[in-house]
């Protein structure tokens, strides 16, 4: 059974809560509406942006009992390298900027009893060491780069963390695993296929030294470098990927079952991230009213 299914706010734009946009996490309740009216989405992961605090008032003010915010997410740590000038390397930057400094958040998410944080691995990865953590706090990490070895550090970073007595657990990105490339190269299917046999491989080569717990995020937003292809015209792609993604949830590759699922929305047009238009909206509605009921049908949803 699953501990939480959430979506993100990203979909939300960085200027939700703020005086610049003070409904903004209405939109939330657009895009996500056919879920939360089913119950089947329970708690949100908010993103991590300097003005937490007034952000989390406000989205209480829109939601009120109906939804719980479940996890904050914090900075991701290493950028692409400086000679990058990639769309990525602009949103990642401009992300952390904005985000609350590390200690920071985790000093002030204390006074939130149920609320969890989350971290990419490079964040942590060095600095966690120097860093106080909440005592009880459950701090998630994320595999960060692409490939099955960063996910290998990632689950030992939690581990060296649980050994320090930190509440730690594993959250999977897929789309980081497979990469930006091969999520756009036409190759996907095939990358899809041969990521599900290497997660398989990765249970039985690489046996974490106790139980951790898992979570992970779907990315369904219309970014194509870091969104899984679940709007394909004849749905065959999206069915093998939802199916495969309940198999990952039911706990067959990591072992345990998942705690948490997490539905992401990154978007193609920058602007949209500081504060997504109408018709940006309109867009992420239809294309969340196409997988919804596939969630549904795999086990991910209800």
């Amino acid at each position: 059974m699953l501990r939480s299914v959430e979506f993100s706010t990203d979909a939300a734009g960085a200027a939700a809560g703020t005086l610049l946009n003070l409904n903004g996490y209405s939109v939330l309740g657009e895009i996500y509406k056919p879920a939360i009216a089913d119950g089947c989405i329970n708690g949100v992961e908010m993103i991590g942006l300097r003005g937490l605090p007034q952000r989390m008032e406000e989205f209480k003010r829109s939601f009120g009992d109906r939804l719980e915010i479940r996890c904050v997410h914090g900075r991701t740590g290493n950028l692409p390298t400086s000679g990058d000038r990639s769309k990525t390397r602009i949103i990642l930057q401009t992300a952390n900027t904005l985000m609350v400094p590390t200690q920071e958040l985790l000093n002030g998410i204390k006074g939130y009893k149920d609320v969890a944080v989350l971290f990419h691995r490079p964040e942590l990865d060095g600095s966690g060491s120097k860093l106080i953590f909440p005592e009880n706090k459950r701090v998630w990490v994320e595999n960060h780069t692409e490939g099955i070895p960063e996910l290998k550090e990632t689950v030992v970073l939690v581990e060296d963390l649980r050994e320090r007595g930190v509440n730690a657990g594993v959250i999977i990105d897929f789309c980081h695993v497979i990469g930006s490339v091969d999520l756009q190269n036409g190759r996907f299917p095939d990358r899809w296929r041969n990521l599900m046999d290497q997660l398989k491989n990765f249970r039985k080569e690489f046996k974490p030294r106790e139980p951790i717990p898992w979570g992970i995020h779907v990315a369904w937003g219309t970014e194509p470098s870091d969104s899984l292809p679940l709007t394909d015209k004849t749905g065959k792609v999206r069915q093998e990927i939802l199916d495969d993604i309940a198999v990952v949830i039911d706990g067959e590759i990591t072992g345990m079952p998942i705690e948490r699922v997490v539905f992401e929305c990154q978007s193609e047009k920058v602007a949209d991230l500081f504060i997504p238009n109408k018709a940006t909206v309109g867009q992420l509605t239809d294309r969340f009213g196409v997988i919804y009921e596939d969630c549904q049908e795999a086990g991910i949803l209800g």
